[in-house]
């Protein structure tokens, strides 16, 4: 009978095969070009493929807590409804709006109990005039985070629907950026 390898160095040649394997494919591999690496960094403010996405915001939204889900599909339309020729999209894990190729409001309907929509300017900061100033608070309603921007927070659908046709002013304004 023959002698037997050791274990140890059967594994070892082993690992020795796999690396080389693994270090032909790599080589193989050619280096993305500018153009790929640019396409890979996505910007919230460029329109990806979620960009207009209503099927995908169907699904964010029903997920969020049944409790607020009527007043987050009303958010939703209305913002939809007053600001004309706005898409919708599924950015940063919620449903976000766009209008042209900038992102311009965030509905935040993950915590129970309150759906609170975020006016911005996309990912950025400091992008485009600020419109602090310039646009009916809602007696405090619209609360300012930065210059760049703001939230507004309903509870309830009758909430919603009293301050509907401020809501509506407010949003199209952010939208049109000013």
């Amino acid at each position: 009978m023959g002698a037997k390898k050791p274990v140890g160095k059967k594994a070892a040649t082993k690992k020795a095969a796999a690396k080389k394997v693994i270090a032909t494919k790599a080589a193989k591999k050619p280096p993305p070009t500018r153009a790929a690496s640019a396409r890979s960094r996505s910007s919230p403010a460029t329109p990806g493929p979620k960009a207009n996405d209503p099927t995908g915001v169907d699904a964010v939204l029903a997920a969020v807590d049944p409790g607020v889900r009527p007043l987050a599909q009303a958010i939703r339309r209305a913002i939809l409804r007053g600001v004309p020729g706005a898409g919708e999209g599924v950015k940063w894990n919620s449903a976000s709006f766009r209008l042209g190729d900038a992102w311009f409001a965030t509905v935040d309907a993950r915590r129970p109990g309150r759906v609170l929509l975020v006016l911005h300017r996309g990912a950025a900061k400091g992008t485009g005039p600020s419109l602090r100033g310039t646009l009916d608070e809602g007696d405090g309603r619209l609360r300012w985070h930065d210059a760049q921007r703001a939230s507004m927070t309903f509870t309830t659908d009758a909430e919603f629907a009293e301050a509907k046709a401020w809501f509506a002013r407010v949003v199209r304004a952010w939208a049109k950026g000013g």
